[in-house]
């Protein structure tokens, strides 16, 4: 089960960005679908998560199943449906579903302890950035809702350097209070200044990191290796199997990144139901690039005050 999967999951959205929800259930399948719209244009599981919402048996939508999908596409006028598996969904040649292959997750095997991890996964590059780090005046805290701030602050400004919108605080705080001892943060200090980020969500013996991030002027320092290695000294103490990396595309640095560390990748499929006029989603455009530069010199407290607005769209 992923965080995602949890009700507990729904309900931070929802009351996060007032999301409307819609319930497809049958004796083959339960998916959970939002729309930050009130008069949707589009719906999507596992909002503000990587995959998840989506249980069916079988790797073929049965026909009751695509069935109602279509009805709700077609009777809300919809543009498309995304389903984000970590597995294929075929619509019996119906040819109306198509599949983003372009993400994947990265999962590392804990189930071997800490200095196994260490020796037999890492690999040397990997070992001296982290070396690299430990010996500067780096500082780490593992907490709750007493880290928030910090873990705000950092996360506010790092996002807005990439060119990203960040959630609201509201949506981080929601997810350290419902998912309780599912949830911890984790926040890496210099000199007593907040520089490196974690929010982390544990559910099933996996530990996830969905939301984290370093200040870029603290990236030559090596303190974002440092947060991974602390998230997985902190995870096997607690004796966790696996470490969800989070997600890459494969044309991205991380993805070569996050395979440093001897995690293997697993294949996200994102796949949208889509109305017959309609082309799959893309992030690639010319618009989205001029987006991201403009966002990165925008003052914080505006790109604060004007992130959730945009990000809550982005399920």
């Amino acid at each position: 089960m992923l965080p995602s999967d949890l009700l507990e999951w729904d309900d931070i959205a929802s009351e996060s960005y007032s999301l409307k929800k819609n319930l497809i259930e049958d004796s083959h399948a339960e998916i959970r679908l939002f729309s930050s719209e009130k008069k949707p244009r589009h719906y999507s599981s596992a909002p503000y998560f990587y995959d998840g919402g989506v249980s069916f048996k079988g790797n073929e939508i049965h026909e009751d199943t695509y069935k109602a999908l279509r009805e709700l596409l077609v009777n809300e006028k919809l543009e498309f449906i995304l389903l984000k598996t970590r597995r294929a969904i075929h619509d019996n040649d119906h040819g109306f579903i198509k599949t983003d292959h372009s993400y994947f997750t990265f999962m590392l095997d804990l189930s071997i302890g800490e200095e196994k991890v260490w020796k037999n996964k890492l690999k040397s590059q990997t070992r001296n950035q982290v070396r690299k780090a430990e010996k500067q005046n780096f500082t780490i805290k593992f907490g709750n809702k007493e880290l928030l701030s910090d873990f705000y602050k950092v996360i506010s400004e790092a996002w807005r350097d990439l060119g990203t919108p960040t959630h609201s605080r509201k949506f981080y705080q929601l997810i350290i209070e419902r998912m309780k001892e599912k949830a911890a943060i984790a926040v890496i200090y210099h000199e007593g200044k907040p520089v490196s980020c974690a929010l982390l969500l544990m559910v099933d013996n996996v530990i996830y990191h969905p939301y984290s991030c370093s200040l870029n002027s603290y990236k030559s320092s090596c303190v974002n290796n440092l947060l991974y290695w602390e998230i997985i000294k902190y995870a096997c103490e607690n004796n966790f199997l696996s470490f969800d990396m989070g997600r890459s595309r494969k044309d991205q640095g991380t993805y070569k990144d996050k395979k440093s560390w001897g995690a293997e990748p697993i294949a996200l499929f994102y796949n949208y139901l889509l109305r017959e006029d309609v082309a799959m989603p893309s992030f690639d455009s010319v618009f989205y690039k001029y987006a991201t530069t403009a966002w990165k010199f925008m003052p914080l407290f505006l790109a604060n005050r004007l992130g959730p607005s945009l990000i809550k769209n982005i399920l």
